[in-house]
This record gives C-alpha cells, structure tokens and sequence, in this order.
C-alpha cells in the first residue's frame, strides 16, 4: 500500500466517526428542540450559537484552521435547525 493510499485510509477512519458523531448530535437536536416544544420555551435562543462558536474556537489548537472549522459549526447549527424545523412543521400538522 502506497503512502498516499495509507492517508487516505486514515481520512476514510475519520470521517466514519465524524459521520456517527453528527448523528448524535443531530439525535439530540431533536431532543432539545421536543424539551424546548414540551416546555413552552423559545426555539431559537439568542446567544446560543455565539456560545458554541466561541467554545469551539477555543479548541481549535490550529489557528490556521479556525475559519474552516468556523464555517463547518455554522453550517452544522443551519442543518440542526433545518431538522428542528422539519419535526415543528410535523407536531404543527398534528
């Protein structure tokens, strides 16, 4: 096996658990957003995505990848909301 097929292989790896980790974190989106229907709180909470966009730059040991993984958590909380707004369309129907 080349080099180039070994980091790919590596790559392959990371990406089946950033794949089972995004389920998990959409699965409790979908949790929170029933809590949040259940207890007759706001959806949306302002502030919320400046805190995890502040607690994720935090973590970020790389500065050079700091945009990127900034626009990934953007896009993430986008599709969150686009699964939490799918499932009050569905109670709304009921």
């Amino acid at each position: 096996m080349t080099e180039l097929e070994n980091l790919r292989l590596k790559i392959d790896e990371i990406d089946k658990k950033i794949t089972h980790l995004l389920e998990q974190r959409f699965d409790i989106a979908v949790e929170v957003v029933d809590y949040k229907r259940k207890n007759q709180l706001e959806i949306l909470q302002s502030g919320r995505e400046e805190t995890v966009l502040k607690n994720v730059a935090s973590l970020i040991t790389n500065p050079a990848y700091k945009n990127a993984v900034n626009d990934i958590f953007i896009q993430l909380m986008n599709q969150s909301k686009n699964i939490q707004s799918k499932i009050l369309e569905t109670v709304e129907l009921k």
